[in-house]
């Protein structure tokens, strides 16, 4: 598909949308009833009109732009020696694909991902917190302080006493 296919289809999507929303807005200034029908079942059809065309054009997208990978089964993640992170996934077709991310770059994905995950669960009614052990309460023990030691100049003569 070509990208003026493409427009022509949106360009439909909206021309389709925008008589939908203009036959409704007349039906509701309508005062004789037949008429006020006949706006509303045009309103009707070109709404199921607009939903084929955006079916369509979803299709045509995902069939244009079609990049499916999933994350290889061992070892997806692997530190580089250079502080990059690699994410490991294979192509649909089979073709291994490395995505190296930075440090910074990595640590946003994984942050993002456990909020997402986090907010869906939450959102059915699972509470994330739940399942979590208990946080570890923080050491506290005895204070371990040293004395300051004053410091060694070398040839001068020693201040402390012996």
């Amino acid at each position: 598909m070509t990208s003026d296919e493409l427009m022509r289809m949106i360009d439909y999507l909206c021309e389709a949308w925008r008589n939908a929303t203009a036959n409704h807005v007349a039906a509701q200034h309508e005062d004789n009833y037949e008429e006020q029908v006949l706006l509303n079942n045009a309103a009707q059809d070109w709404q199921r009109s607009a939903g084929r065309q955006h079916a369509a054009i979803e299709r045509a997208v995902q069939a244009s732009l079609a990049i499916r990978a999933t994350v290889e089964d061992f070892m997806p993640v692997r530190p580089l020696p250079d502080g990059k992170v690699e994410l490991r996934v294979v192509h649909t077709h089979g073709l291994r694909i490395n995505v190296v991310l930075t440090g910074k770059e990595a640590l946003s994905l994984g942050t993002r991902t456990i909020v997402c995950a986090t907010v869906s669960l939450d959102r059915i009614g699972f509470k994330p917190a739940d399942g979590m052990p208990l946080p570890i309460p923080a050491f506290v023990g005895p204070i371990v302080a040293t004395a300051p030691v004053p410091p060694v100049v070398p040839g001068a003569p020693n201040s402390t006493p012996p």
